[in-house]
């Protein structure tokens, strides 16, 4: 998504997105990382690889309006965003 709106030239790791864009909430994209994990929230909705809930079925990277607390992630949003 970052990349397809030209805020992100190339992939990278979770870690590396620790220190991506300005520090903080954004007010429509924020993204939340720790080492080994990274999720998003844009505007109100979370895109994330893991369920947080109970979810059985496969994990991918999907919409999700289950609230994750952020609890150990750092975050971060594109700048003006």
């Amino acid at each position: 998504m970052l990349g397809a709106a030209g805020l992100l030239s190339s992939p990278i790791s979770s870690t590396e997105f620790r220190s991506y864009g300005e520090p903080g909430a954004g007010k429509w994209i924020t993204i939340y990382a720790r080492e080994g994990h990274t999720f998003a929230v844009i505007a109100g909705l979370r895109l994330d690889t893991t369920p947080f809930d109970r979810y059985r079925g496969k994990w991918a990277p999907r919409w999700q309006t289950i609230y994750r607390p952020p609890n150990g992630f750092d975050a971060r949003h594109p700048i003006g965003l």
